[in-house]
């Protein structure tokens, strides 16, 4: 029991925790760990027993570490008409008497404790509610490509053995009375293919030159010559990657300990609930340290999506095993609002945290720098400033990389050359496209975190020419609401001359200006109007894209928007909509002539992805409309764009496994004709998008994983009608054949003809007594006819597959 008042830990050391003769009355508490407040039966249970002990007379103190399970519990407890006191500091529960009521103290206790004679009680959250520490797991990667759910009707689509055509959309056809669903391509000449849903393993939309891309004709010869010199090029490239593969296993670094007991105590201590792309994220981080291979890590994830929490936990895990950490930021308004999450979120622990930027002074920064050299600093965050020779670490083990498409090539080298020595973690909502390609590539290991946080909207983007009506009406809509705008300018030579012209514009607005060459004194006091709502119109350069994070700022207008990167333009807009209002982003071009192709490319991405978590498939986008750089070269993309990204990454996947001696397991996918309904009613969901989605993850599941699906999309539309449920039970019908090596199920009348691959894995034995059973037949080709007995033909197929197992 760790106590902060010195009175209640005398009487304890006095006592010598003699537990049955000094302290009486001492008995652990209800063991509730299996309840949650979100299930009516526990949480009266536990509110009833809170209760009880107040009315023994008991003081009660109720230890809850965590934000939004205390604000739930405040409002239970005064619904049970139990009074309730709030605490921030711990330190002064035993000064204070609260009679009749629940002193709630916003901190971790391990354990409950009642001292009868002290009357009062300590109760520890995590034991009467269970515990938010969630047992580690390892997890599956999050899948790296699911474009499936972008698809728009003509956009290219490749099928894997007919080639590049477009996408009509669904149709559904009746075929001998059965209805089921087909994605229909159109190739040259007009010719339709109709793909069964079970079959979209075969699909993958078309990442590549779109802009001189031509559909093939189906049995034409194009798509093959273009597989086959595809081919070539992936066996070279592959036995450059194995080298760089070889490099980076035979590297060694710091092993750190993930499982020491204060780390399960700082991750409780966050205040909300992770979302399961956070946690795979941080699992997977923490299996990168645990290893002595030097991590290389790259988290993407939207603005606001929790990719800091996951440095801040991997940071902690240095402190605890006595390393230091470098955290390198692109701006100093970033550094600074990396300090200040750090040193809030690590308060109550003993790690020193300071940052080196040019808001400190050049006194203070010595300072840092001589105690970073003799590891009196845990955490030290800054800009390049850190790469540079100054700066030196007495055992350095992480760096965290922020934004690592805002540095250039000299910082990049540098980064690049501590590779071979310290755990490398990178953050970014738009990883740029060698970036992207390295990680996918599996030259560094990638983390996406897809998951919007709870109440989290979209933001409205508009791209207009430059027009005076258009940023007023978009002023006064923010203003109107009691919020705050960005205007974007990037041109710090006529920055002011902008603001002047917005003030003759908006005479009511208090504008201010902030931009990176202003003296650091004079920018610190602008960005503290601004937070203090004393601005409400800030005109800035592109200094604020990263870094900024003001709720009541939910408009932003960027200026001459065609010259921004779609990095650029996505952390920009990312600077606004992240509480619960609305967001708007307006995207201004000149008033009057063209923009480049590529930037028109640009415009219409960041609008196309407004939607939350689209950051991922915006940069797949990006490397597109660019290229993937280096990694591959000019030659290699053309061959990308021959047949598409995703398929060439396959292709070069299986050759680098055959190098490696690891033979490409070639699976064929099952065909199931048993005349059937199975397809998803239009009035069950109505949106196509996640229609093709859903087919897509029917088409590869296993069986152990319908359940979370069922349980997913029923969340989200209802219970399955009749059609629905079919499909789920013919997927795992499927992942049975797919084990067992069963090519084909067809019904006829009232018999079931099994075809068996020629290395199937069934039980001959089970097999033949199941064909005697029913009066079938086994044919000396792989084939088996059985006899059906249940007019439930998908009952009748579980029952077989189960049998034959």
């Amino acid at each position: 029991l760790l106590c902060g008042n010195d009175e209640i830990n005398a009487h304890i050391v006095k006592t010598q925790l003699a537990i049955t003769d000094s302290i009486e009355g001492v008995r652990a508490p209800l063991d509730c760990r299996e309840m949650s407040l979100g299930r009516d039966a526990g949480s009266e249970k536990i509110l009833e027993y809170l209760a009880g002990l107040i009315s023994e007379g008991l003081q009660l103190y109720l230890f809850v570490g965590n934000r939004m399970l205390g604000e739930k519990l405040v409002y239970a407890l005064k619904a049970h008409g139990l009074d309730v006191a709030e605490k921030d500091d711990y330190r002064v529960f035993a000064h204070e008497r609260f009679a009749g009521g629940v002193v709630l103290i916003p901190r971790q206790l391990s354990g409950s404790v009642i001292l009868a004679e002290k009357r009062f009680a300590l109760i520890s959250g995590d034991e009467l509610f269970g515990s938010r520490r969630r047992k580690r797991r390892r997890t599956k990667g999050a899948p790296l490509l699911n474009p499936f759910t972008q698809l728009n009707v003509g956009d290219a689509v490749v099928h894997r053995d007919n080639g590049i055509g477009s996408f009509m959309g669904i149709e559904r056809l009746e075929l001998g009375g059965v209805r089921n669903d087909f994605v229909v391509l159109e190739y040259m000449g007009g010719d339709k293919l109709y793909v069964p849903v079970y079959r979209l393993n075969l699909l993958q939309r078309y990442i590549g030159d779109s802009d001189n891309l031509l559909t093939d004709r189906l049995g034409g010869p194009r798509w093959e010559k273009a597989k086959k010199k595809a081919h070539e090029s992936v066996q070279k490239l592959a036995g450059e990657l194995l080298e760089i593969y070889a490099r980076r296993e035979s590297a060694r670094g710091c092993a750190f300990d993930t499982a020491d007991a204060a780390i399960a105590d700082f991750e409780a201590a966050f205040a909300y609930e992770e979302t399961d792309d956070q946690l795979k994220a941080i699992e997977a981080t923490y299996e990168d340290m645990a290893s002595v291979r030097p991590m290389d890590r790259l988290v993407c994830g939207d603005v606001g999506y929790g990719k800091t929490e996951v440095a801040l936990r991997a940071a902690f895990v240095a402190a605890m095993s006595g390393k230091q950490t470098a955290l390198l930021v692109p701006t100093t308004l970033l550094a600074r609002q990396h300090l200040k999450t750090f040193r809030e979120r690590m308060d109550d622990w003993p790690v020193r945290i300071e940052a080196l930027t040019s808001f400190s002074t050049s006194a203070a920064n010595q300072a840092v720098r001589e105690d970073l050299a003799e590891g009196r600093v845990d955490i030290v965050i800054g800009t390049h400033t850190l790469l540079g020779q100054k700066v030196k670490f007495k055992n350095l083990g992480l760096l965290v990389v922020d934004e690592e498409h805002k540095f250039g090539v000299k910082h990049k080298e540098k980064i690049k050359s501590l590779r071979s020595e310290v755990d490398i973690l990178t953050l970014t909502a738009t990883p740029i496209p060698r970036t992207l390609n390295m990680a996918i590539s599996g030259i560094r290991d990638l983390s996406v975190i897809e998951t919007p946080p709870v109440d989290r909207k979209s933001i409205d983007t508009e791209v207009a020419r430059y027009d005076e009506d258009i940023i007023v009406q978009a002023v006064r809509r923010e203003l109107d609401r009691g919020g705050q705008v960005y205007f974007v300018h990037n041109q710090v030579r006529t920055i002011r001359t902008m603001a002047e012209k917005l003030q003759a514009m908006l005479p009511d607005a208090r504008i201010g200006v902030g931009h990176g060459q202003m003296p650091r004194g004079e920018l610190n006091t602008v960005m503290e109007r601004f937070v203090d709502r004393r601005i409400n119109l800030l005109v800035c350069s592109a200094i604020i894209s990263s870094g900024i994070d003001i709720s009541t700022a939910n408009t932003i207008i960027i200026n001459r928007a065609e010259r921004f990167g779609l990095a650029d333009l996505y952390q920009l807009r990312g600077r606004v909509g992240r509480s619960k209002a609305k967001g708007y982003a307006v995207l201004l071009i000149p008033a009057a002539g063209q923009v480049s192709k590529d930037a028109r490319k640009r415009l219409a991405a960041i609008k196309e992805y407004e939607s939350l978590g689209a950051g991922f498939q915006m940069a797949l986008r990006d490397m597109e409309i660019r290229g993937v750089g280096d990694i591959l070269g000019k030659a290699q993309w053309g061959q990308v764009s021959a047949i598409g990204y995703e398929l060439y990454q396959q292709m070069l996947k299986e050759a680098v496994d055959k190098l490696q001696g690891r033979e490409p397991v070639v699976q064929s996918e099952p065909e199931i004709n048993i005349g059937v309904d199975a397809y998803v009613p239009e009035d069950y969901c109505p949106d196509q998008h996640q229609r093709l989605g859903f087919y897509k993850r029917l088409s590869t599941a296993a069986a152990a994983d319908l359940d979370d699906i069922r349980a997913e999309y029923e969340d989200l539309y209802g219970p399955s009608p009749a059609s629905v449920r079919a499909l789920f039970v013919i997927a795992e019908i499927r992942d049975g054949m797919r084990q067992k090596k069963i090519a084909r199920i067809e019904r006829g009348n009232n018999r079931l003809r099994l075809v068996f691959a020629h290395d199937t894995l069934i039980d001959l034995e089970k097999l033949i007594a199941m064909v005697e059973k029913t009066g079938g037949r086994l044919y000396p080709d792989g084939k088996a006819d059985i006899f059906l007995e249940n007019e439930d033909i998908l009952a009748e197929i579980r029952h077989i597959m189960g049998a034959l197992a």
